[in-house]
């Protein structure tokens, strides 16, 4: 019984480094790489205990691995999903399929997202100055903006003119292209006035918004 003690012991020892090494946390989102998980002897018991540590109950856990093009998103017990990316399976809270929109007047100054804050600020172009943006923040001709404006995830078949380009080309596009994870993809957000896309939040301005 002593043995049997000690190897249950050192069991529990070695899922609880696994989890440590394994659980990846950045941003608010949890990923588990999948190549990681596999060369394990047996991937699917160690899949199971990891859902078993973030409190996830998933049926048959194993088909996280195994089943599924980049995209295939499975629901937990508690409302979370799990969605298969490229070479990870990235874990997404509840809140983040928010669907609700967020109405933006002249006088909004902050207002919360599903994906997070957005602040607006206006200030007066001075002939010559230059206006210093920091990383995330973007900047429009708000003559050009017709209020009220609306703050929304991005939809399949959106499409924006982005700032330098002559043509359209799709949101799905342009994110595809920054390299962004499902998730980072999924809680993207834009911001809408007359019908038109006027910018995809924290990455592009739409050209016929631009300041000139």
């Amino acid at each position: 019984f002593t043995n049997v003690r000690f190897a249950g012991a050192r069991y529990e020892e070695r899922i609880r480094e696994l989890c440590q090494s394994l659980i990846q946390k950045k941003n608010g989102t949890i990923a588990l790489p999948i190549g990681a998980i596999l060369e394990f002897e047996e991937p699917e018991r160690l899949l199971h205990e990891l859902l078993s540590h973030l409190e996830l109950r998933v049926g048959e856990p194993g088909k996280l691995l195994v089943q599924g093009r980049p995209g295939k998103t499975f629901m937990a017990e508690d409302g979370r999903s799990i969605i298969r990316d490229r070479d990870t399976l990235l874990i997404r809270g509840k809140q983040d399929s928010d669907p609700r929109i967020v109405e933006v007047v002249k006088s909004t100054r902050k207002t919360v997202t599903p994906a997070g804050t957005a602040v607006f600020r206006y200030e007066a172009y001075v002939k010559g100055s230059e206006f210093r943006l920091k990383p995330g923040e973007l900047i429009a001709d708000a003559s050009r903006l017709n209020f009220p404006l609306a703050v929304r995830h991005w939809q399949p078949g959106d499409r924006i003119r982005p700032l330098g380009m002559k043509s359209r080309r799709k949101v799905s596009d342009i994110l595809t292209d920054l390299k962004l994870s499902l998730v980072e993809k999924r809680n993207t957000m834009v911001l809408v006035g007359g019908g038109e896309i006027v910018c995809i939040f924290g990455q592009r301005i739409g050209d016929d918004f631009k300041v000139t």
